[in-house]
């Protein structure tokens, strides 16, 4: 095996508990030093909501989905979003490198573990018929996912809007599950690449309840 980004050679030593647990073992597909590069988030000092680094509280972006919607969104993820990331994702989802999307696996089977069923936000039509993948189901794709949410195309990416515009942004997402089957779940957990302002996440969980789901949403991203 080697590293997904630099492509030195890897070498994995399992600890006894690892080896004797019933969750499958999952080998890296980053090298330490690749690692070392990304910054991750400490889970004892984040937001309480939407989990950003150093926030002990409800963060800003949290409080205006409070003030606005009156819920906010429990969210966790691995990584704070650093220049080292921000060249992976541009790789990956700008250039169109699809072997990057093992890189992560290790990383988001312990972010998902136990979280309930597992809802991917999917691209729009022309991002994928752009780049000939879905980039959010790439990188969760070794999870047992749950498609039931469709994205429709909107005027810009997200990452070419600016905060103000991100929180304006209308909804776009439609949930193609039946009543029926959305009564049998207990909690949904959303999983994405990136929160910024949370208004990806917010509206897909907002397309979820419009569709009659009444159970626990949560969420979990790659980066924050």
């Amino acid at each position: 095996m080697e590293c997904c980004l630099c492509h030195r050679p890897l070498t994995q030593s399992w600890r006894l508990a690892a080896l004797m647990a019933s969750a499958p073992l999952v080998p890296p597909d980053l090298c330490g030093e690749c690692r070392r590069d990304f910054d991750r988030i400490d889970p004892d000092h984040v937001c309480t909501g939407c989990g950003r680094p150093s926030h002990a509280e409800l963060c800003g972006d949290c409080q205006y989905w409070r003030h606005r919607d009156g819920v906010t969104l429990h969210n966790r993820a691995v990584y704070h979003y650093n220049a080292a990331l921000k060249d992976v994702m541009h790789q990956y989802k700008a250039v169109g490198d699809y072997r990057l999307h093992t890189a992560f696996r290790a990383d988001l089977c312990t972010l998902c573990r136990g979280v309930g069923r597992l809802v991917p936000l999917t691209t729009e039509p022309s991002h994928y018929a752009r780049r000939g993948f879905d980039p959010v189901v790439g990188l969760f794709g070794h999870l047992k996912l749950w498609g039931c949410l469709t994205k429709n195309d909107t005027d810009l990416p997200q990452s070419r809007k600016k905060r103000g515009a991100r929180l304006r942004t209308p909804q776009s997402f439609v949930c193609t599950a039946s009543t029926a089957e959305l009564a049998r779940v207990r909690q949904i957990c959303l999983v994405d690449d990136l929160y910024t302002t949370g208004t990806t996440l917010h509206h897909a969980a907002q397309a979820l309840r419009d569709a009659g789901y009444r159970g626990i949403i949560i969420s979990r991203t790659l980066i924050r």
